[in-house]
């Protein structure tokens, strides 16, 4: 029979307490955030910083999956700044099937060859960015809560700010739609984000379907509306101010020489 001498109750009240901060602790585990780099990288030193801070605030591990077959001193610098491993970087030329070209011609007659394979490029490199991630998941026994898709050259004077996301959600920033969805950020979590990366498989499908557009100003973000629209998952947008850094597209021979 227990005594409940002023003692023990008081050692019964603490014991409480440490499993209540016990159960407390394991709700707020780490955020887990890995953040998506696809296509290109050319001129993120214009936004370095900004990279970095979003790196830091999350603690995130970044992937990158780049058009290109060599790595170059330019490529080794940036992987060097953000903690880029040889897995968790993917170099590979765009593979266009000649189906999905075909379908991408049929739906923007006036685009020239650059944009048709500029746009093919887009999805297939987040297609492969991801797969890279899901391959990092499997090795190191991790899970991550969020996953972010961003751009290297985003510019802006707001912190970016992430919410832990809802299942089948997917946020995306207000604006920046050009008739269709905005295409340059996006975030979720990994189950949301691996029917978003898998707009390359659905492409020929979608570039089939008849209303997708006539006309080559916003090819991308008709395509990803309509992708969006596939997966089912709600869309949430957020307001983020932003530019694609006006100097993104100048020449840069440490880039520009290397395949």
């Amino acid at each position: 029979m227990i005594k409940y001498t002023r003692r023990n109750i008081y050692k019964k009240h603490r014991q409480s307490r440490k499993n209540r901060e016990i159960i407390i602790c394991a709700k707020s585990s780490p955020f887990r955030l890995a953040i998506l780099l696809c296509g290109r990288i050319k001129g993120y030193t214009n936004v370095e910083q900004y990279l970095l801070n979003l790196k830091r605030k999350y603690n995130a591990t970044i992937f990158c999956s780049l058009n290109k077959k060599i790595k170059s001193d330019y490529i080794n610098k940036f992987c060097s700044r953000f903690g880029i491993n040889d897995e968790q970087l993917n170099l590979e030329p765009t593979k266009t099937h000649e189906h999905i070209y075909s379908n991408l011609t049929l739906c923007a007659d006036e685009m020239n060859i650059v944009d048709r394979e500029r746009t093919y490029s887009q999805y297939f490199h987040k297609y492969k960015c991801f797969k890279l991630l899901k391959s990092y998941q499997l090795k190191h026994s991790v899970n991550f809560d969020c996953v972010l898709f961003f751009r290297a050259d985003i510019d802006s004077s707001e912190e970016f700010k992430i919410r832990r996301p809802e299942p089948n959600t997917i946020y995306i920033p207000e604006g920046k739609d050009y008739y269709g969805l905005n295409d340059q950020i996006a975030y979720g979590d990994f189950e949301a984000m691996r029917l978003y990366s898998d707009g390359v498989v659905f492409l020929s499908k979608v570039c089939l379907q008849l209303g997708i557009l006539k006309f080559p100003y916003s090819i991308n973000e008709n395509l990803m509306k309509r992708h969006i629209e596939n997966t089912k998952c709600r869309v949430e947008r957020f307001p983020y101010n932003y530019e694609l850094h006006h100097l993104r597209s100048e020449p840069l021979s440490e880039y520009d020489d290397y395949e």
